[in-house]
C-alpha cells in the first residue's frame, strides 16, 4: 500500500484464504478478529475476519504494496468451477451496496475493493455500522448477515497495521513533481553495450 493511501485512511478515519499463510491475531472484538502476518508467498498482510455456521468464513485483507482490499469468502460445501464469475453485493445499514464480480474456485470466492476513496468510505461505514449483508444475485446461496458489533476496535488495529507497512516500504520519495525535465543525455547513466551489442535471441535471462 502506498503511503498516501495509508495516511488518507488514518486522517479520514481518525475519528484464511491461503492455508500456508502465517498470521496471528492483533485484536478481537464482537465476532471479529484483526490479524497480521505474511501470505503464503511472503507478502506482509493485515486483515480482519469472522466465521459463521455451516463453515462460512469472511475476510478482508490488505497485502503490502497494493492499493486495494482483497475480500475472500468461503463456505465448506461450495463446489465452484475454477474461474467462475460471481456477482456479489455488500450492503451496510441499508446504504448503497458495494458491488463487484468475484472469481470463484472450489470453496472460495475472491473480489477486490480498489482505490483510496472506496477503501476510506467502506471502512468508515464498516466501523460505524450495525449490520452488513452479503448477497449473491446470480446464485442460489441465501444472503449472509453480519453483526458489526466490535468492528470499530478491529478496524483501528487494521489501520495501524497498514500504516506500519507503508512506513517500512513503498516507493522512494523524490523532491520534484512529474513535470520535472528529463535528464540530459550527458547526465544519463552510461552502459558498457550498445543497442546492437547483443542479438535479442541471445540476451541473458533477467534475474528475479
Amino acid at each position: 500500500m502506498s503511503r498516501p493511501v495509508a495516511l488518507a485512511i488514518a486522517v479520514l478515519l481518525s475519528l484464511a484464504a491461503p492455508a500456508a499463510a502465517q498470521v496471528h491475531d492483533i485484536a478481537r472484538a464482537g465476532g471479529w478478529d484483526a490479524f497480521q502476518g505474511r501470505s503464503n508467498v511472503g507478502t506482509a498482510l493485515c486483515g480482519l475476519s469472522t466465521a459463521g455456521s455451516a463453515g462460512r468464513f469472511f475476510a478482508i485483507k490488505h497485502f503490502s504494496g497494493n492499493d486495494h482490499f482483497s475480500i475472500q469468502v468461503k463456505k465448506e460445501n461450495w463446489r465452484i468451477p475454477e474461474g467462475t464469475a460471481i456477482p456479489v453485493a455488500l450492503t451496510i445499514d441499508g446504504l448503497p451496496a458495494w458491488t463487484a464480480t468475484a472469481r470463484g474456485e472450489g470453496r472460495w470466492i475472491n473480489f477486490n475493493l480498489s482505490g483510496t476513496e472506496k477503501i476510506v468510505d467502506f471502512l468508515r461505514q464498516f466501523r460505524g455500522g450495525l449490520a452488513m449483508s452479503l448477497t449473491f444475485p446470480a446464485g442460489s446461496e441465501p444472503d449472509w448477515s453480519f453483526n458489526l458489533r466490535g468492528t470499530s476496535a478491529v478496524t483501528e488495529a487494521v489501520i495501524a497495521c497498514m500504516e506500519r507497512h507503508s512506513l517500512r516500504g513503498g516507493a522512494p520519495t523524490q523532491p520534484f513533481g512529474s513535470s520535472a525535465p528529463a535528464p540530459s543525455p550527458r547526465s544519463a547513466p552510461t552502459q558498457p553495450f550498445g543497442d546492437g551489442g547483443i542479438p535479442v535471441g541471445d540476451r541473458p535471462a533477467r534475474r528475479t
